[in-house]
C-alpha cells in the first residue's frame, strides 16, 4: 500500500504515506466517541476502506504496551 487513511464523522482525516506500507498506528482522538474508517490506496490508486468502526469513550486510550512507566 501506498497510503493508508482514517476518516470518520469529524472534519480532518489522519493519513500516512510510504512504499510498501503494511502496518501503521494513528490517532483516533479526533473522531471522539463517534466513528471512523479505515481507507487504503496502492499505487495505481485503487482502494478498499473497513466498515465504519465505532468507537466508545475508551477507544484512544493507550494499549498497555503503549504506557510509560
Amino acid at each position: 500500500m501506498s497510503k493508508i487513511l482514517i476518516t470518520g464523522g469529524a472534519p480532518g482525516l489522519q493519513v500516512v504515506e510510504g512504499e510498501a506500507l503494511t502496518e501503521c498506528s494513528l490517532p483516533v482522538t479526533m473522531f471522539g466517541q463517534g466513528f471512523c474508517r479505515v481507507t487504503v490506496e496502492d499505487a495505481a490508486g485503487r482502494r478498499a476502506w473497513s466498515n465504519p468502526i465505532h468507537l466508545t469513550a475508551n477507544s484512544a486510550a493507550p494499549t498497555p504496551t503503549q504506557q510509560r512507566s
